[in-house]
């Protein structure tokens, strides 16, 4: 028995048992019902865990929503993160982890793996490209087109009359060891060893079942392709560079000469140009380098996903501000930003510590500062808070505490708020300017909430530069 059996016990009960969420969440009721459950809990609940959170994530969680934050937060990443090494640590209640974490390594390798095949690979196939060389040869038995000037002269020259005559001759022949055929056979080599060698890995936590899949189908599928390809004569070839680094300068040279080749065949090899690039984004994935020592961030905890939630909402921020044309400047990936918009600039800041007056200190999500001055406070609430109440109050400690004139927080739910989102001080003599908006964000890929998402974000930015005019 695992905590896995623990909370597939705990599903059995509002799936098959048909008992109501708000019972389950009752544990005087459950134990004395199921008293195995109890016992159960008691070996595998987490330090201070009580019964009414485990169910609550179990529960009341929607998996969809979570999984497409966590897949979406690690695709903006490495989005923002391009121009860095892009993997940070991240710590949390349960642990630190590396992000992006392996099992995203592994999806991205997999996207990789299926762009390559369905969209570069096959239309290849059938578009090889070849040098077409003109080759030499000397027979009694013409073969090929003769040069007849090199027939007659030749023996003269050498003082020969030779009978019977012997013809020279040139015919055309193919030659398929072009750089661009050779480096679409390395692609495959290259990720067939990458993923044999991260299944025979010593991993710290094992491959899970979903991980070993998803290896598995890459090494195979490499392995068909490279026994069916009508390049396999250029295997001892592409092998020649299969262990060095992606950024070898030989294999960069290769490339560069693939390049140089390509543009003067242009357009009729528009695949190879999609090959090109495949091989920067495959060297971007800095799969051999990160994804040995990665583990996989886990989402079946309450405070994991919380904190998914706050990486989500900064990343899609910094998303929408690039795509409104600010010009983002990475200086510590990913805890400090520098967004230059315009006629305005400004730092962002992730999970930085402020002393304040109280000696406790204060530790906001998010801030925004001009010339180390605080213009903005941001919380990103719990994911399934129920006391919204209290989350504000704490925001308005944050903006008294600080000194700060505007303070967002971000709830993935409108229930228990106020219809009015934005709330300014008036009445007040003190803090008549400050300014609290609570942003609703939800994580979802439903056009809807992808229209909220823009909305929300413009009514934030709108917000901000108020304040850092």
């Amino acid at each position: 028995m695992t905590r896995q059996a623990l909370i597939n016990e705990i599903q059995k009960l509002y799936v098959e048992k048909k008992e109501k969420k708000a019972e389950i969440a009752n544990d005087v009721y459950i134990f004395q019902k199921y008293p195995d459950l109890k016992s159960l809990f008691q070996e595998y609940k987490l330090s201070g865990e009580r019964w009414h959170q485990l169910v609550r994530e179990v529960v009341f969680f929607d998996s969809e929503s979570v999984r497409y934050m966590y897949e979406r937060t690690m695709q903006l990443i490495r989005r923002i993160g391009k121009d860095t090494k892009m993997y940070f640590k991240l710590k949390t209640e349960l642990g630190t982890y590396i992000l992006p974490d392996r099992l995203s390594d592994f999806n991205r390798l997999l996207e990789l793996y299926e762009v390559f095949f369905c969209d570069i690979f096959h239309g290849l196939a059938r578009r090889i490209n070849l040098d077409v060389l003109s080759e030499e040869n000397k027979s009694q038995i013409v073969a090929g087109k003769i040069q007849w000037a090199r027939t007659l002269n030749d023996p003269l020259n050498l003082g020969l009359l030779e009978n019977p005559l012997i013809f020279t001759m040139t015919r055309p022949t193919t030659r398929f060891g072009v750089p661009e055929n050779v480096l679409l056979i390395l692609s495959i080599l290259r990720m067939k060893y990458d993923s044999v060698f991260l299944l025979g890995y010593n991993f710290r936590d094992p491959l899970s079942p979903t991980e070993h899949g998803i290896l598995g189908k890459i090494a195979e599928g490499c392995s068909r392709a490279l026994r069916l390809t009508l390049l396999q004569e250029l295997i001892p070839e592409a092998k020649k560079f299969v262990f060095l680094k992606l950024d070898d300068p030989r294999v960069l040279s290769m490339e560069s000469r693939a390049e140089s080749r390509i543009r003067e065949h242009s357009p009729r090899n528009e695949l190879f140009k999609a090959l090109i690039e495949w091989r920067r984004m495959y060297r971007g994935l800095h799969l051999r380098i990160a994804s040995t020592y990665t583990t996989t961030f886990p989402l079946d905890h309450i405070h994991n996903v919380d904190k998914m939630y706050e990486l989500w909402i900064l990343f899609e921020f910094l998303d929408f501000l690039r795509s409104q044309g600010s010009n983002i400047t990475i200086k510590r990936f990913p805890r400090e930003f520098i967004i230059s918009t315009g006629q305005y600039e400004y730092t962002l800041f992730y999970e930085k510590r402020y002393e304040g007056w109280s000696s406790f200190g204060a530790l906001p999500d998010f801030t925004i500062e001009v010339a180390g001055e605080i213009k903005a406070v941001m919380d990103a609430k719990n994911w399934l808070l129920e006391d919204k109440i209290g989350a504000i109050y704490k925001m308005l400690g944050y903006m008294n505490n600080l000194d700060a004139p505007l303070g967002i927080l971000f709830f993935p739910s409108e229930s228990k708020l106020k219809e009015e989102k934005v709330h300014y001080g008036e009445g007040l003599e003190h803090h008549k300017d400050q300014c609290l908006f609570n942003c609703v964000l939800y994580p979802s890929s439903s056009s809807k909430d992808y229209d909220d998402k823009i909305t929300r974000f413009n009514e934030l930015l709108s917000l901000i530069l108020k304040n850092v005019d």
